[in-house]
This record gives structure tokens, C-alpha cells and sequence, in this order.
């Protein structure tokens, strides 16, 4: 699981896919389903949606990094792809997100940052 979440934070958040997470790790499709599930206690796909959009709420946090500028290092492929993505995850567009957490405000991880075990 460590290499699949290293193989998802370096690949742009648009190219994240249960297909290429399953190639990079030679295993299927259904194989990967089933060693998130068991692991994480979600799908992949979920799963990987999460582990890219925790680098952007970390960016959020963290960083004064515009959101456009966080959205297209990350690879989202638009700035609507990011606002619409943690707008599901969280109820709360990136701006309110970092008015809410960042640095200057408490600290609070992305929706349930579920990391593997």
C-alpha cells in the first residue's frame, strides 16, 4: 500500500486511475479492489480520489500557494476539478478550506485522511 500511495502523490490527480494504479503494481484490476478494500476499508478508486486530494488540503494548509497554481501542480487539470472535488469531500470550497485550516487558522486534516495501515 506504502508504494501505491507513493505511485498516486507523484502522479497528476487526473492520470490516477484504478487501471494504472493496478499496472504500476502488476496486479489486476480486481486485485487492487480487494487489497484497498481490505487495507483501507474503501474502494480504490475512493481511495486514490482521497490520497490526491490530501495533498491539495495539505497544500491548502499549509502553503499561500494559489489555487490555481495548487490545482495544476497537482495535476487536477483545472481549477473547477479541485473546487469540485473537495467541495464533495468536504462540504467547503478550497478558499473557505484554508480560511478554515491553514496555517493561520487550527489545524484540521482533509475530510477522514485515511491513511493505510
Amino acid at each position: 500500500m506504502r508504494a501505491l500511495l507513493a505511485w498516486a502523490r507523484c502522479t497528476p490527480a487526473q492520470d490516477v486511475t484504478l487501471a494504472g494504479a493496478a499496472r504500476q503494481q502488476s496486479i489486476s484490476v480486481r486485485t487492487l479492489a480487494r487489497l484497498v478494500d481490505r487495507a483501507a476499508g474503501m474502494g480504490a478508486g475512493e481511495w486514490l480520489r482521497l490520497a490526491k486530494l490530501s495533498q491539495a488540503a495539505e497544500a491548502l494548509r499549509s502553503t499561500r500557494t494559489p489555487i490555481k497554481a495548487i490545482s495544476e501542480d497537482l495535476g487536477f487539470g483545472s481549477e473547477a476539478s479541485l473546487y469540485r472535488a473537495l467541495r464533495a469531500a468536504t462540504g467547503m470550497t478550497p478558499s473557505a478550506y484554508r480560511q478554515a485550516y491553514g496555517s493561520t487558522a487550527r489545524s484540521r486534516p482533509i475530510v477522514a485522511e485515511r491513511a493505510p495501515r
